[in-house]
């Protein structure tokens, strides 16, 4: 699915076998393994003289300021605005009531407060304006999706 997103689909190359070349073809002559090896040559000159490095980090930059405006815009409006999830008190609560993941020190849960107005100061600065940056007609499309994952 990736293949399809800006910021990865102009560093791929596709490369056409056919049904007698590669896989699980241990049988192939040695003109086949030629051939294909040759079209791994065609692609790698491909993105050799093709592949721009400034545009593709320029894209994958566009990409990432879009989806971080979207979603900073979507976490303000839900949790920060009008103090909606009360995310300073909440702090306080996970010190006091134990809740999992608390921070370890007085300082840390004080760094996490202060966290939390410096992102609701920006923003109400930053976020409260329009349009977004993945709005206009230029955004890189189709757009992509900013998820948590674990990372194992």
């Amino acid at each position: 699915m990736q293949s399809y997103l800006p910021g990865y689909r102009e560093r791929i190359v596709q490369v056409r076998l056919t049904d007698t070349e590669g896989g699980l073809n241990l049988a192939m002559p040695r003109s086949t393994i030629d051939a294909v090896m040759q079209k791994g040559e065609d692609a790698g000159e491909v993105l050799r003289t093709e592949f721009n490095f400034d545009k593709h980090k320029w894209v994958r930059l566009r990409v990432l300021l879009g989806l971080l405006d979207d979603k900073l815009r979507e976490t303000y409006e839900k949790a920060l605005k009008n103090d909606k999830f009360q995310a300073a008190a909440l702090v306080d609560k996970a010190q006091s009531e134990h809740l999992p993941f608390q921070y370890n020190s007085v300082e840390g849960a004080d760094k996490a407060k202060e966290a939390i107005e410096r992102i609701k100061k920006s923003a109400e600065v930053v976020w409260n304006q329009e349009p977004s940056l993945n709005q206009d007609a230029d955004s890189p499309r189709p757009r992509s999706v900013l998820r948590t994952t674990p990372e194992f």
